[in-house]
């Protein structure tokens, strides 16, 4: 794993917001290692702002992983989510199935 990529990584974990959410839109140009995937997935789980949380769900319908099917329907279904993040959770998951079958 690169310098950068760790870096990246560890924004993810960063207190501020909108440290987080540079963090996940710079995972889409990392989307190649697996290591930002899991990293993506993981934060998705325990996020709670909207921001950052859309921020992912574009990284990780970006990367078009199986692994990240999961964790974008449980967002998906989450009736305590935003409207908003639960929609593109929604579109993310069917990119990514879309994605998987067709390979």
């Amino acid at each position: 794993m690169n310098n950068r990529l760790e870096q990246t990584l560890a924004r993810l974990s960063d207190d501020r917001t909108g440290v987080r959410r540079i963090a996940a839109l710079d995972l889409c140009n990392a989307i190649g290692h697996p290591e930002a995937v899991e990293a993506g997935i993981a934060r998705l789980k325990v996020e709670d702002d909207p921001s950052v949380m859309m921020s992912l769900i574009r990284a990780l319908a970006a990367s078009a992983d199986p692994r990240a099917g999961p964790a974008l329907a449980a967002v998906r279904d989450d009736r305590q989510r935003h409207a908003a993040v639960s929609h593109a959770a929604l579109l993310a998951y069917d990119a990514v199935e879309l994605a998987t079958r067709e390979r």
